[in-house]
């Protein structure tokens, strides 16, 4: 294996090795102080942490409840209470891993990520596997996400996926370098959203029997 052989940390990559999971490479158990990790919500689940980057693994049906659809099935690593009314949430989505074309991995935001298909304020950004960035809001408050926005982009390299908010105004972005971010949609307001929320990662594989582990790193969480 990749970390046992002694390849550097920086050649580690999700082209040649998943530095998650395997003896020899190091993660935290699952995630270092301070941070949460939800899962009750989905079939099964994998998180893990190797200095700033991330791994998750969440076989979920989905995270949308319109067009007949009612699936909240996700895995996340968050910070509880930590999203405020002028503050961001990014990632750089390091590699989508699992099959289906739908399957979901960036960042999350609402008012209580431990309590999938009900807890309102809710909106994410993310990569797909093969569809392009997506930002989905639930639009009635319901619990479930609903409305969405999209974009074309080249999903066989690493994103950068951002979610804004200003006072109940949610923008989302994208971005491959991490400074230059192209929006998704426009902003849209979202007004059963707590004064503080809980903020972070998340992934669902669209598929309730199977999932990758799907990377993460340069991630952020900060007021504006």
């Amino acid at each position: 294996m990749i970390c046992q052989a002694g390849v550097a940390p920086e050649y580690r990559t999700s082209l040649n090795a998943n530095e998650f999971g395997f003896t020899g490479c190091a993660v935290d158990a699952p995630v270092t102080a301070g941070l949460s990790t939800a899962a009750g919500s989905a079939v099964s689940s994998y998180f893990g942490q190797s200095g700033d980057s991330f791994g998750i693994a969440a076989a979920g049906a989905d995270v949308w409840g319109a067009g007949g659809q009612h699936d909240d099935q996700f895995g996340s690593i968050y910070k509880a209470g930590s999203f405020g009314t002028d503050a961001s949430v990014s990632t750089r989505v390091v590699s989508v891993n699992d099959a289906n074309a739908w399957a979901k991995s960036g960042v999350m935001v609402r008012n209580d990520t431990t309590k999938a298909g009900s807890s309102a304020g809710y909106a994410v950004v993310a990569v797909t596997a093969r569809n392009g960035v997506v930002f989905e809001w639930d639009a009635n408050g319901d619990g479930y996400l609903d409305t969405d926005a999209r974009a074309s982009a080249d999903i066989y390299r690493p994103i950068w996926v951002k979610l804004t908010r200003s006072g109940t105004a949610y923008a989302a972005s994208y971005s491959y370098d991490g400074a230059n971010y192209v929006p998704i949609g426009q902003p849209v307001t979202l007004a059963s959203a707590a004064a503080q929320q809980d903020a972070g990662l998340f992934s669902t594989s669209h598929d309730v029997t199977q999932s990758a582990i799907n990377q993460f790193d340069s991630s952020s969480l900060a007021a504006r």
